[in-house]
């Protein structure tokens, strides 16, 4: 089970040309075909998986500050020590990325974490909103219990808002299997 954030553009755009722009934000421009996104949204959509990590979990979007649960911070903490576990990390390593984790593990360095990750979207969304061909963006969080390629989503209503509207709060409030529809 993992988070991950889907971008949809419409029109279907030709994404090459667009590469550079993910390329400057650290984000993927690879397509993912996920049928239940392609049948509520139509063939006239790109519909792209943007991490170049294993998945989003680790992001802000969808999280507000101060949100999660101490059990939903300890579930978060696991998953992580698992992955390094996989990764082939030993103990005595995980304890001291832990240590480190913790020792500025300061609310304030989590909110300027947030801030960072949220002018970068915003950033790039206004980029690709830049181009005459892109009518808008849309953002979805969702929390994957299967393949990714394969797991029905049933969409809420999306919610529309102007690019220059964008902000950080928008983004860490957004609501899971929501689409966050980004427009110019």
């Amino acid at each position: 089970m993992c988070k991950f954030i889907t971008l949809i553009i419409q029109p279907k755009i030709e994404i090459e040309k667009f590469k550079n722009i993910f390329s400057t934000h650290n984000f993927n421009s690879s397509s993912v075909e996920n049928q239940s996104i392609r049948q509520q949204y139509g063939k006239d959509a790109n519909i792209i998986f943007p991490t170049k990590a294993h998945c989003d979990c680790g992001s802000v979007i969808g999280i507000p500050s101060n949100n999660l649960s101490e059990e939903e911070k300890q579930q978060r903490l696991h998953k992580q020590i698992d992955k390094l576990k996989k990764k082939g990390w030993s103990n005595i390593k995980i304890e001291r990325w832990l240590q480190e984790r913790y020792k500025d593990n300061k609310q304030e360095n989590r909110e300027l974490e947030k801030k960072e990750e949220c002018n970068n979207w915003i950033a790039f969304f206004k980029r690709l909103l830049a181009d005459k061909n892109v009518k808008q963006v849309s953002i979805l969080a969702h929390w994957y219990h299967s393949d990714i390629l394969t797991e029905t989503i049933t969409l809420k209503e999306s919610i529309k808002i102007k690019a220059d509207d964008l902000n950080v709060t928008v983004l860490s409030n957004l609501l899971y299997d929501t689409p966050l529809t980004i427009i110019q």
